[in-house]
This record gives C-alpha cells, sequence and structure tokens, in this order.
C-alpha cells in the first residue's frame, strides 16, 4: 500500500512541476524611467509578470504581506484574462468584473512597451522583455529577497 502512495506522490508532483513548464511564453516588464517608482519599499510595484498562452494570460504579481508586525512577500496570480493579436499589437483584456479603474493594455511587439491607459490617459508604461522560466523565477527571487533585506533593516532596533 505504501508503495502504491509512493507513486501516486511522485505521479503528482510530476504532474504539477510539468504543467508549468508547457509550452507559454513568460514575459517580465518594467516601468519605464518617466513611471518608475523610486521608493525601495515599493520597488515591487515595478513590475509586471506575464505568463501567455492559448490566447491567455496569466497577470502575478509580487504582494507585501504585514500580519503580526512580521513582513513577508509572497509572488501571487493577480489577474487572468485573455490577449488577442491584431497588426502588431497584443491587447489585452482582463477578467475582472468589478473593480474602481479598468487599465486598457496593449503590448506593442515592435518595441516591446506595454501600455496601461485609464479613459486614454497613460497611467503606466513597461518596457516588457521575454524570458524563459529559469530566468523568470531569478528575477521575481531577487526582488523578493531584496525587499526582505530592505524590511529587515528598517523593522531592526524598532526603527518604525
Amino acid at each position: 500500500m505504501k508503495f502504491f502512495a509512493f507513486i501516486f506522490f511522485i505521479f503528482i508532483n510530476n504532474t504539477f512541476a510539468s504543467a508549468e513548464t508547457l509550452n507559454g511564453t513568460y514575459i517580465i516588464c518594467e516601468r519605464t524611467d518617466d513611471f518608475i517608482i523610486k521608493e525601495k519599499d515599493k520597488v515591487d510595484e515595478n513590475y509586471i509578470f506575464l505568463f501567455m498562452k492559448y490566447a491567455n494570460y496569466e497577470h502575478k504579481k509580487i504582494f507585501k504581506n504585514d500580519k503580526n508586525s512580521l513582513i513577508n512577500f509572497s509572488f501571487k496570480l493577480f489577474n487572468t484574462g485573455q490577449y488577442e493579436f491584431r497588426e502588431n499589437t497584443l491587447f489585452l483584456n482582463d477578467s475582472l468584473k468589478f473593480r474602481e479603474k479598468s487599465y486598457k493594455r496593449h503590448l506593442d511587439r515592435n518595441t516591446m512597451i506595454l501600455k496601461s491607459k485609464y479613459r486614454e490617459k497613460v497611467m503606466f508604461e513597461h518596457f516588457c522583455e521575454v524570458t524563459d522560466l529559469i530566468k523568470f523565477r531569478i528575477k521575481y527571487t531577487e526582488i523578493i529577497n531584496n525587499l526582505k533585506k530592505f524590511w529587515k533593516n528598517k523593522y531592526k532596533d524598532n526603527k518604525i
């Protein structure tokens, strides 16, 4: 019985690991100089992580959790939606229905600039780069580690 449970466990883990790496496009977007946030405690807001597959996309983001005076960071799914390709532009249509602001995003494939508009006014611009899964993971892990170091030093000796 233990043998079958072990085989089942290996099969489940293999399925999830392989599903994460199946043919898709990983995109890391960093805000352009005009829109960048320079505060070190908000550096995570300068990045957007996108995974595109089969006309759908997942927008992932770094979240700051500060419960019980402990600060922790996690990399979670923020938004999902569909994208469509017209001429040399990808239009990202998110699936969120209820919220305050609805950004219309489009990615120009020639310049690799992602523009987020709200009522025809450009709110954010991000310069995007197509990467693979390894670089994708390295980037968000690097950002999380830098934020953890920053907040650890800020809370050191009860500075806050």
